[in-house]
């Protein structure tokens, strides 16, 4: 196998390895997210049974507004938890995911600059524009990389400040 194949077995071997990697991040994260979510239906459900039961045992309207109020406190209260325990499956997964791509970009910036200077010194005369043309596309794919991960970690600080405002934080598991 020449160098120029082993180079692109290798990459290939990467490219698979991260591909699964991220399956992986993306199918634990669903599997989270479902587990919540039932979880949360289950609750829901018995509650509402609850509410129900209490609802039918009011004897007098006036106990009917006290029976109301005991249950929305803590229906809020089970409401910013789920919110929270999805946005933290989903801010995670996101993390990983966003690490997993920063690395697959460096390797990728690593190799593409290997190979070029390889190519450079078997180069033949007059391909130095296409290797400066291809290094420049290199940098410029590298910046653009870097401006969406940074509006990413924007975004996602964004969404944590707003979910902490709007959230009432509780107890943490």
């Amino acid at each position: 196998m020449t160098p120029l194949n082993s180079d692109i077995a290798a990459a290939t071997k990467a490219q698979v390895e991260t591909l699964i990697a991220a399956t992986t991040v993306a199918a634990d994260s669903v599997e989270r997210v479902a587990a919540v979510q039932l979880k949360a239906a289950r609750s829901s459900f018995d509650d509402g049974i609850k509410q129900i039961k209490a609802l039918a045992a009011v004897k007098d309207p006036s106990e009917l507004q006290a029976v109301t109020t005991k249950f929305v406190q803590p229906g809020l209260e089970k409401a910013s938890g789920y919110a929270r325990e999805v946005y933290e499956t989903v801010s995670s997964a996101q993390a990983q995911l966003a690490k997993l791509l920063e690395t697959q970009v460096a390797e990728f910036q690593k190799n593409a600059t290997v190979t070029l200077d390889g190519l450079l010194t078997n180069a033949p005369a007059g391909s130095d524009a296409f290797v400066a043309t291809f290094k420049q596309a290199v940098g410029t794919a590298s910046q653009a990389y870097d401006t969406i991960a940074k509006s990413a970690q924007n975004l996602g600080a964004m969404v944590e400040a707003n979910l902490a405002a709007t959230v009432p934080t509780g107890k943490k598991k």
